[in-house]
């Protein structure tokens, strides 16, 4: 059984429980997913990407060029929160780290009310409606990488949510009556589709469109969203559809890098399509590194260089990208082939991700928790007390993320070889999270 428990009775109207959500209610757990993440975000500085995140608002507001720093590796959209931050600082010097944060917690309080709304939609009952909000709203991860840490993978998710909340709610094609005859003279009344609007060619409504931008939003913060386009496009009904859904959903990010690409052409494409995760900081080259350490006491470099490493982990770092490419493939034509419900298929996407990628930053961990949450997963229970123990060691021993004015030399840490350790037991849940979601059958029907 992969669920937190069975399913809440769904006939609501006829227990007395209110055909809509109570807004209030949604509004009050929101509100705590604020201000549980407010108080780290008032009280602690955070990670180096603090400082970043000042640097390239400033570069932004004086007309350089920040993509030249090598430091931003997508669509501007979040470059303009960061300049929007240091204006309110130097007019009201409140603090920089605390008004960078503001946005990202706001975008976790909407992420707990669409998932009340989400959750009372298929549930019908404001109770587990309530306990799956908070469920978020109190999620330990989400509120270090938010709160503390300073990342905006919040940004990009809210959106996405939304985006996947109002595809899941896209009316299916309806059922028509047809006579057919039999060869004794008779007649059979059969059920099939029905003519729809998608049939003449129209796109189908606007709630389909919606959810397309909803997408491209979150495209336009970070291209992660893209991983979630082979789950939703089959689910669309033509092929008209999927072409239209498409366009919208990268319309957004396009075009508002296109000005950044015209004037700096050679920085952007270099930081798009030169960008790569750390190596050597999780997975299965840390199992490696472990190995050598057990047979020749090698405590690895702090940030390993891939051309100076061992042959077996240069090799890692060689075919990192194609077993990414090759695992997501494989999990996306299983979810189509097994008709995957929609929550679960972007938990094993995450999942698989999580297990196969060779590069990581911590704040990768946020991406399937909403989405785990809403379909309530027993596994996320495990990944989230070991992501947690990670962020904690990370953060408190892991010079990347601490803020200094001078970077230490890249050279062998133990110090750093612990942090690397405290990545693997997050991994080695991802994977048999990820074998759970894609092998082991549902032991009941799913949401959504």
């Amino acid at each position: 059984m992969d669920t937190l428990a069975a399913a809440p009775p769904t006939s609501g109207d006829a227990a007395g429980v209110p055909a809509q959500a109570p807004w209030r209610l949604g509004l009050a757990i929101a509100t705590v997913a604020f201000l549980v993440r407010l108080v780290p975000a008032a009280l602690a500085y955070g990670t180096s990407d603090v400082s970043t995140w000042e640097l390239l608002g400033r570069l932004l507001l004086s007309g350089d060029n920040f993509y030249a720093t090598q430091l931003h590796n997508w669509p501007v959209l979040w470059i303009y929160f960061c300049s929007a931050a240091v204006l309110i600082h130097d007019a009201s010097g409140l603090p920089f780290f605390t008004l960078i944060k503001l946005p990202p917690i706001a975008a976790d309080a909407a992420i707990a009310l669409l998932l009340y709304h989400w959750s009372f939609r298929t549930e019908r009952s404001p109770r587990w409606a309530a306990t799956i909000a908070l469920a978020y709203a109190l999620n330990p991860v989400s509120i270090l990488i938010s709160g503390y840490h300073g990342q905006f993978d919040s940004l990009m998710l809210a959106p996405t949510v939304l985006a996947c909340w109002l595809i899941s709610n896209e009316p299916t094609k309806p059922l028509r009556r047809e006579l057919q005859t039999v060869p004794d003279g008779g007649a059979l009344t059969t059920l099939a589709p029905a003519q729809s609007q998608d049939d003449v060619g129209t796109f189908g409504g606007p709630q389909l469109a919606c959810s397309a931008l909803a997408l491209g939003l979150g495209i336009w913060f970070k291209p992660v969203p893209l991983l979630l386009l082979p789950i939703l496009l089959p689910r669309l009904r033509t092929w008209r559809r999927r072409m239209l859904f498409t366009v919208l959903a990268v319309a957004p990010a396009t075009l508002g890098t296109l000005p950044y690409f015209v004037r700096w052409p050679n920085d952007v494409a270099e930081n798009f399509f030169g960008y790569s995760s750390w190596f050597g900081q999780w997975g299965y080259p840390v199992a490696w590194m472990v190995v050598e350490y057990v047979r020749n006491g090698t405590i690895p470099w702090w940030l390993p260089d891939p051309e100076f490493v061992s042959r077996p982990l240069h090799l890692m770092y060689l075919a990192g990208r194609y077993v990414l490419v090759a695992a997501l493939a494989a999990t996306w034509w299983l979810i189509y082939r097994r008709r995957m419900e929609l929550l679960r298929a972007i938990s094993a996407t995450f999942a698989v991700f999580y297990f196969a990628t060779s590069g990581f930053g911590v704040q990768y961990l946020l991406w399937i928790i909403p989405f785990a949450t809403a379909r309530r997963d027993r596994w996320l229970w495990p990944f989230t007390l070991a992501a947690t123990v990670l962020l904690v060691v990370a953060y408190s021993l892991g010079a990347a993320y601490m803020p200094m004015e001078t970077i230490p030399d890249n050279a062998p840490s133990a110090r750093e070889f612990l942090v690397k350790l405290a990545t693997l037991p997050t991994w080695i849940a991802s994977g048999l999270w990820a074998w759970s979601l894609i092998f082991r059958q549902s032991t009941r029907p799913e949401n959504a």
